[in-house]
């Protein structure tokens, strides 16, 4: 590596996978090809990299041509199957606009993009004990798709893949959320690793009382604390006033915060 790169990694506070970032990186490696290496996400790769104030690696014409000719087979290869450009870009993790491009190119007709599922393929499925997540991955189709036509059809919700019948997600359970977090990933990192929408990883996280890991809050993080702290005022007035006897005169004075807060909600 260099005295450079020893004294680099000494001096600057790098977690394992940072370091071995900057060690690809120094070999010579791209974004994408850290990705593959260090196995996170590309968005994680490259905002370490800029952190750490190193400008991205470009390609070589070898590794341009190679992963050109890599897209090109499977773009090929899925609208072949009937996929259409939007479930081809999610399936690759790249943008719609590159795979239409790809198409285009390779001169393949634009798929209809698949709108409805097939009733019986989905009363099969159901009857086998699939649950959404996994009937939505065998019909090609988005698992809130499946739900709303379940549920259209008169069938119940099935128990998720580790048995378990549960109010919450269906893709991961509430100990493998905290898991993933305890590991110290990004919301991000948590929704590529289950396969599901960055949303839908805040949203459970926020629900266990899990920290968002990231230096800026999101908004509905900032949103959730504040209504965090001012419900816990509300209930604490509340109990405070309800045991107290009506005539009481300090009953007023403690329901005031919460007589206030039903006034703003009413003017809302």
């Amino acid at each position: 590596m260099g005295l450079f790169g020893g004294w680099f990694m000494d001096n600057l506070q790098l977690s394992g996978r940072e370091k071995a970032i900057f060690t690809f990186w120094r070999a010579g490696l791209t974004d994408s090809e850290i990705v593959r290496k260090v196995g996170c996400s590309e968005e994680f790769v490259s905002t370490t990299r800029r952190r750490i104030e190193l400008a991205a690696n470009k390609p070589s014409p070898t590794a341009r041509a190679e992963a050109q000719e890599a897209l090109d087979a499977a773009v090929a290869e899925l609208w072949s199957a009937g996929i259409p450009d939007v479930r081809i870009a999610d399936r690759l993790k790249c943008g719609r606009s590159t795979v239409a491009r790809t198409r285009a190119r390779l001169g393949l007709a634009t798929l209809p993009r698949k709108k409805s599922i097939d009733d019986a393929e989905l009363r099969r499925l159901h009857g086998a004990g699939q649950s959404d997540a996994e009937m939505a991955k065998a019909l090609g189709v988005a698992r809130g798709t499946v739900a709303d036509r379940r549920a259209y059809l008169g069938l119940v919700r099935n128990r998720a893949t580790d048995g378990a019948l549960r109010i919450g997600p269906q893709a991961f359970t509430e100990a493998q959320l905290r898991a993933a977090h305890a590991e110290g990933l990004s919301d991000k990192e948590i929704a590529e690793r289950f396969d599901v929408s960055t949303k839908t990883i805040g949203n459970w996280r926020r629900k266990y009382g899990l920290d968002v890991h990231s230096d800026e809050l999101t908004a509905e993080d900032a949103v959730s604390a504040e209504e965090v702290a001012r419900d816990a005022m509300l209930r604490r007035a509340a109990r405070c006033a309800f045991a107290l006897a009506p005539e009481d005169q300090r009953l007023l004075p403690m329901l005031e915060p919460y007589v206030a807060e039903e006034m703003l909600r009413a003017r809302a």
